[in-house]
């Protein structure tokens, strides 16, 4: 499971609402599969663990994320690991955290063109609209989006 964690308020609860089911939901599913009939196929075994984060849309500007959102985004590796039951370890942020799995600016500007285009920020070509700097920013989304789904692969040993 991976866990999308905007740099906000209500985001960093969410996560720990997050953890608080995803706990509840284990053993709830346990305790279905226990009493659950036979049948003629093997039901999930219901592990399902949390990979990591992903810091989503977080604005940025000259490169960097905006001082406001850098601050909620300081407590994401701790908020992370207390929401999931994790070990604590101090001096960490999301740069050097192992379940921080990648971060990704916001592109708002390619969310019209997206919509418009109906094919993802990352495939959109010049006949979308996207020229210029926005041809730039493509080619950055496109780069997150394949630097996250490799990480992904080789934590799942893909």
């Amino acid at each position: 499971m991976i866990v999308p964690v905007a740099p906000d308020p209500l985001s960093l609860k969410g996560l720990e609402n997050v953890g608080r089911r995803l706990t509840a939901w284990r053993t709830q599913w346990s305790d279905r599969r226990a009493i659950a009939p036979r049948l003629d196929f093997e039901l999930p075994g219901g592990d399902m663990t949390p990979l990591g984060y992903v810091v989503a849309r977080h604005p940025t500007f000259a490169g960097r994320p905006l001082t406001t959102a850098q601050r909620w985004i300081d407590r994401m590796p701790a908020a992370y690991r207390q929401s999931f039951g994790l070990p604590e370890e101090r001096g960490l942020d999301v740069a050097s955290d192992t379940y921080c799995l990648a971060q990704l600016k916001d592109y708002r500007s390619l969310m019209l063109m997206t919509q418009e285009a109906r094919r993802p920020m990352f495939l959109l070509k010049p006949a979308d609209g996207a020229i210029g700097a926005y041809q730039r920013a493509v080619h950055e989304v496109h780069e997150e989006y394949r630097a996250l789904a490799a990480t992904v692969l080789e934590r799942i040993g893909g």
